[in-house]
């Protein structure tokens, strides 16, 4: 495997110490039902274009990273959308083409209606979470803009009363310390086995998650500066 580096130049490092990620190769072998990643879903021009045109928007700063909504305001504070019931507004002319070429693509169940922009610099996560089931459908795309990224799965844990938990803590704080991301058989704080396996998204690809991948896993961005990618990969 190969390691990345993106670091801030005079930043400093995290208190907790960093965080030692495992490759994306020692959990090729686990398999996550309804996770799709389309390399070079667009061209490095339009890519271009298309985040030069979210970066003239307005961003939203009230939490860790900058975000940007549209249709639907998502509220981060209770975990929904902003207005339920309401008919969400027309999305802006700057994503209408890629949103035409992912609708038109047939990889999710439904048509696009929400669109939300997560900025991600060097050392920012989002904890583990199943996206809300009030505010989202099944079949949740993403693009990736500017550089790649590892987003983790892992298998979301039952708890004592048999219900799915849906992360352990707020996802708008960094998650615990932990000192190996991604393997299978892991043991939680808990102490009870989780699966996981570290995807890779490439510079202009989609990731597509539906079924499955969208309800039964948990997926998040780690907290570090480094990702340890396969052979190739970059």
């Amino acid at each position: 495997w190969k390691v990345k580096y993106a670091e801030l130049e005079g930043e400093d490092p995290s208190p907790a110490g960093p965080l030692i990620p495992s490759s994306v190769s020692s959990t090729a072998h686990v398999q996550v039902p309804g996770l799709e990643v389309v390399h070079d879903f667009l061209t490095e021009s339009a890519a271009q274009e298309l985040l030069a045109a979210v970066d003239a928007q307005a961003w939203d700063t009230k939490i860790r990273r900058r975000v940007q909504h549209y249709g639907h305001a998502f509220d981060y504070a209770k975990l929904s959308i902003a207005e339920p019931g309401a008919a969400p507004p027309e999305l802006p002319d700057f994503c209408q083409e890629l949103v035409g070429r992912i609708n038109s693509a047939r990889l999710l169940p439904e048509q696009i209606n929400q669109l939300t922009v997560n900025e991600y610099q060097p050392g920012v996560g989002i904890a583990f979470h199943v996206d809300a089931h009030s505010a989202f459908e099944d079949g949740i795309a993403a693009v990736t803009l500017g550089s790649g990224i590892v987003m983790e799965f892992r298998q979301s844990q039952l708890d004592s009363g048999g219900k799915v938990s849906m992360g352990k803590h707020h996802r708008l704080a960094p998650p615990p310390p932990r000192g190996q991301q991604g393997g299978e058989d892991q043991e939680s704080s808990q102490g009870s086995a989780v699966i996981s396996k570290n995807v890779w998204l490439p510079p202009r690809s989609l990731l597509v998650i539906r079924g499955e991948a969208r309800y039964a896993w948990q997926h998040g961005i780690a907290w570090r500066k480094t990702d340890c990618l396969g052979e190739g990969e970059e």
